[in-house]
């Protein structure tokens, strides 16, 4: 028992440090438009992942493996994605008193007499031309991270960084708690935070998507508590983070009347939300998150599935690009399918229920980015669903297109990446059906 405990162990140190080594060496070394060492480095992760999540071993290993990498990213410039330096812009501008909503960078660019930190920052920007959309954590984070800007944006950056892995790491304590609902609940955290894909989008490349983990894990731990004030705190602070916990609304509306709790539920919604976006409330966001709302749903495109499949429809029939009225009319399906699996699924598991609502919202979006399966990952851990495991792996090359004059999306990988994705899912769903070791509380 004690050399076969041994044997695991080693195992498990020797995926870390390949873990380790290949995103650190991605994050140091390697360029976006190197096909070629993107795709090496990342199925080295992916592998070294692998074997330390599951060949057994100590859990101090694989905890200390995934608050170290995370750690040692803090410092490493995001390599993949922009955005981070759109969260600084518009802390940038609440901090000289201009409403990041109220026009867009390139207007206030043209019009408004800025720092050199700030002409220099408009210069990252990758959508300079379009309103910002983040909601009021992502503004207050970016707010208290300018005032490092005059020093650096490189300051900055580190600051964001830091705070989101400080964030995200109390999720740990989250999959602890579950363990009284979750049996495995603790121990399978490990195939979230040693995740490559949460690593590298989240310390990485500085996706809030990382902290808003966290929260759905403490939401699902107070559904299953029956605690629905806390439910609706927690709800409110997912809210306030990204937008789309909104979706999770009509579920847990209809567990708390179950438990004649509804209004407690929405009353404490609505207060934390009102708390956290009354700093950012007034005309000007409105203005700003319409427009950016519209052209979410009319003009951006990405890495789609659905969508894409009716757009080239669209393309044979009509000769053009639907996107503008398919886009509006798939929001409207996503919401009727939205409440239609709350309801069908009322009195079900709510790690079940939130894992298939959310993946109802991407399966029919327009635009899917690698970060957005980040919450999938992390609720995922509580089902034995396996799917949203190999959706990291293949969502990840859709970062092989970026050339020098731009991005091309590369329709192949797509193909494969939804294909693969609908397998496991189906291998998810009959290997629960017939398995009783399903971790459910119906």
């Amino acid at each position: 028992m004690g050399i076969q405990a041994d044997k695991s162990n080693s195992q498990s140190i020797f995926g870390a440090i390949i873990l380790a080594i290949s995103i650190l060496y991605q994050g140091l070394f390697v360029d976006r438009l190197n096909d070629l060492w993107i795709t090496l480095t990342y199925i080295s992760a992916f592998a070294g992942y692998f074997v330390a999540v599951f060949s057994g071993g100590s859990s101090k290993t694989r905890l200390y493996t995934a608050v170290l990498i995370r750690v040692g990213l803090i410092f490493i410039i995001p390599w993949l994605s922009e955005d981070i330096y759109r969260f600084i812009w518009d802390g940038a501008l609440w901090k000289m008193g201009i409403h990041p909503f109220s026009e867009t960078p390139s207007h206030i660019m043209a019009n408004v007499d800025l720092t050199p930190e700030l002409q220099n920052l408009y210069h990252k920007l990758n959508s300079p031309n379009y309103f910002t959309i983040y909601p009021p954590v992502y503004q207050a984070i970016g707010y208290l991270s300018s005032f490092l800007l005059p020093i650096s944006d490189y300051a900055s950056i580190i600051f964001i960084k830091g705070i989101l892995v400080i964030a995200e790491l109390s999720v740990v304590s989250g999959f602890d708690k579950l363990s009284k609902f979750y049996p495995k609940a603790s121990s399978l955290k490990y195939a979230y935070l040693l995740n490559p894909l949460v690593i590298i989008e989240g310390a990485g490349n500085a996706h809030f998507e990382i902290i808003l983990v966290p929260a759905l894990i403490y939401l699902i731990y107070y559904i299953k508590s029956n605690k629905f004030m806390l439910t609706g705190i927690t709800l409110g602070v997912g809210i306030g983070i990204k937008l789309l916990p909104l979706i999770f609304a009509p579920y847990i509306l209809l567990k708390a009347i179950q438990k004649k709790e509804g209004l407690k539920f929405m009353i404490a919604t609505a207060i934390t939300c009102m708390l956290l976006f009354f700093p950012i409330f007034d005309l000007h966001f409105i203005k700003g998150l319409s427009e950016s709302t519209s052209l979410y749903f009319q003009k951006f495109e990405f890495n789609a599935s659905i969508y894409y499949l009716i757009r080239e429809a669209g393309f044979m029939i009509k000769g053009y690009n639907p996107i503008q009225t398919v886009g509006p009319i798939l929001s409207i399906i996503t919401t009727l399918a939205i409440l239609a699996i709350s309801w069908r699924f009322r009195k079900s598991d709510p790690a079940k229920v939130l894992f298939w609502l959310w993946l109802a919202y991407l399966l029919f979006a327009t635009t899917v980015h690698p970060w957005y399966v980040i919450p999938l990952i992390g609720i995922s851990t509580l089902n034995n669903y396996r799917s949203a495991m190999v959706w990291s792996f293949f969502v990840f090359f859709t970062y092989l297109g970026y050339y020098e004059s731009g991005y091309k999306e590369n329709y192949l990988l797509i193909v494969v990446e939804y294909v693969v994705l609908g397998a496991a899912f189906l291998f998810d769903l009959n290997y629960l059906k017939f398995n009783k070791t399903q971790i459910a509380n119906e």
